[in-house]
């Protein structure tokens, strides 16, 4: 079997000749809102019009005291908007550090660079972060506390919409504005 592979910029939309032809689509590593919307925006308008089709995304659970409403709910409005649904949402292998962890690390780091940098430092850095973390002391158990993340499975009604296009438009509006005129 052959496979044919594409390189685009996701924000200037796909080939036309991949619209409406897979049944599945999956997106993986997308930290923020708007990125796992064009993602997911894009891999709905590959779906095969008219059948069910089904995407697959990693889905990181962030709480942000920012969010007027909270990030899982931003979510699955848009995605009834596009007029898909959750079918399932599974823990999976993916790890997610909190923000304390890694801002502990960063400190940790920066004093040892004051200090000026032994050849002990990283022993340093990793005794510093198993301090108040019981589970650090097995072996088996990383030096800081990690969050899983989930695996959601979408599955579309069947009726199309034209979210996906204009949240792209709108991400690419965003784009050449934000990011071309400043380079």
């Amino acid at each position: 079997m052959k496979i044919k592979t594409y390189k685009s910029n996701l924000l200037e939309g796909i080939p036309q000749e991949l619209y409406n032809r897979f049944d599945v689509f999956f997106a993986s590593g997308l930290k923020d809102l708007g990125g796992l919307l064009a993602f997911i925006s894009t891999g709905v308008m590959s779906l095969k019009e008219g059948d069910k089709g089904s995407g697959y995304f990693v889905y990181y659970e962030y709480k942000n005291e920012k969010f007027k409403v909270p990030y899982e709910h931003q979510l699955q409005q848009k995605l009834i908007e596009m007029n898909c649904y959750t079918e399932t949402m599974i823990p999976c292998d993916e790890i997610k550090l909190s923000d304390a962890v890694i801002d502990k690390t960063i400190r940790l780091i920066e004093s040892e660079v004051e200090l000026g940098l032994q050849e002990d430092y990283l022993e340093n850095v990793k005794e510093g972060l198993r301090k108040d973390n019981p589970l650090s002391a097995d072996p088996d158990y990383p030096l800081y506390s990690i969050k899983p993340v989930k695996l959601a499975k979408i599955s579309t009604t069947g009726i199309k919409t034209n979210v996906p296009n204009l949240m792209l438009k709108s991400l690419k509006s965003f784009y050449k504005k934000n990011i071309v005129q400043k380079n």
